[in-house]
């Protein structure tokens, strides 16, 4: 069933990410276009779907850099939830380490932007002792906004969907929300 409704939403995400970048080809230049690098970092909140669970203390950290018309970028995430029992408690980390492309096209005064990116996840689980690991290959389709704080400042809402590739089926599947605060180098 994961692997039926997973392609489902692959194909609406790229049919979305087609769209965008016609759009994004028929733009003009953006306020942002000067910067060729951008430095970005803030909160990140993640919702692992096969085990039902939240990690809701996260932080995300990335940069970019402009090779027209795209943005290639690499970004760092973790996330973390503490479980306390009446004896004990349970620690559950997730990290995401990814790179890819961004496309983007004006939208008022937000400017949306659809990225593809793959990488490296690996989640950790700590209960009683007890300590468990396990990484994969990971594919993450995001979709978001950026609005313009100021001529070097961005504020962007991020939401991804990250599938993950381990013992040789693609068998996890992540959705990510973050916040996060852009800086633009100049040239």
């Amino acid at each position: 069933m994961l692997e039926t409704r997973g392609a489902r939403r692959a194909l609406i995400i790229a049919a979305v990410a087609l769209t965008i970048a016609r759009a994004a080809s028929a733009q003009g230049r953006s306020s942002n276009d000067g910067h060729p690098v951008e430095i970005s970092g803030g909160y990140s909140f993640l919702r692992d779907l096969k085990t039902d669970l939240d990690l809701p203390q996260g932080w995300t950290a990335g940069a970019a850099w402009r090779v027209s018309p795209v943005w290639l970028f690499a970004q760092y995430d973790e996330h973390r939830h503490d479980i306390p029992f009446v004896v004990g408690s349970a620690d559950l980390r997730v990290r995401g380490l990814m790179a890819g492309g961004r496309m983007s096209a004006g939208l008022g005064p937000f400017r949306e932007f659809l990225q593809v990116g793959v990488g490296s996840v690996s989640a950790r689980g700590e209960i009683f002792g007890i300590a468990s690991t396990a990484s994969g290959f990971g594919v993450e389709i995001s979709v978001g906004l950026d609005y313009p704080l100021s001529s070097r400042a961005t504020a962007r809402l991020l939401f991804a969907d990250r599938v993950i590739r381990n013992d040789g089926a693609w068998s996890e599947t992540h959705l990510r929300l973050a916040a996060a605060l852009v800086w633009f180098v100049r040239k």
